[in-house]
């Protein structure tokens, strides 16, 4: 079955205001290369959560961590603005704690599920 796309919306800090896009509900969120700069990745993670509908899908991409060894020689720590790092474990861990279906775990990109709870 083909996709359609209804309806989108593009969101960053200086596109708009954040309070207009917090007010709705959405059936597929992206953060392509953003949760690395999350301060606060979990209360951040929560908050997209919440206007996540039920059955939608959160799809995150970031490089990860693949092991301290190769992290010692990883360019992506070097950017000051990363303050934060995933790895697999991260997003397994991450999908437990929202109770979300993990669809995918590949090498840059993660894409949760989140479960309707009538089913």
């Amino acid at each position: 079955m083909p996709f359609r796309l209804v309806g989108a919306e593009s969101w960053s800090t200086s596109a708009r205001p954040v309070e207009t896009v917090w007010r709705k509900e959405y059936d597929f969120i992206t953060a392509s290369e953003v949760v690395e700069h999350m301060h606060q990745p979990l209360a951040e993670f929560q908050r997209l959560w919440s206007i996540l509908r039920r059955g939608g899908v959160l799809g995150v991409m970031t490089k990860r961590v693949q092991n301290l060894l190769a992290f010692e020689s990883w360019h992506y720590k070097n950017d000051p603005t990363h303050v934060v790092f995933y790895s697999d474990t991260t997003f397994h861990w991450l999908s437990e704690h929202l109770a979300a279906r993990l669809q995918s775990s590949a090498r840059m990109w993660s894409c949760c599920t989140k479960r309707d709870l009538g089913r």
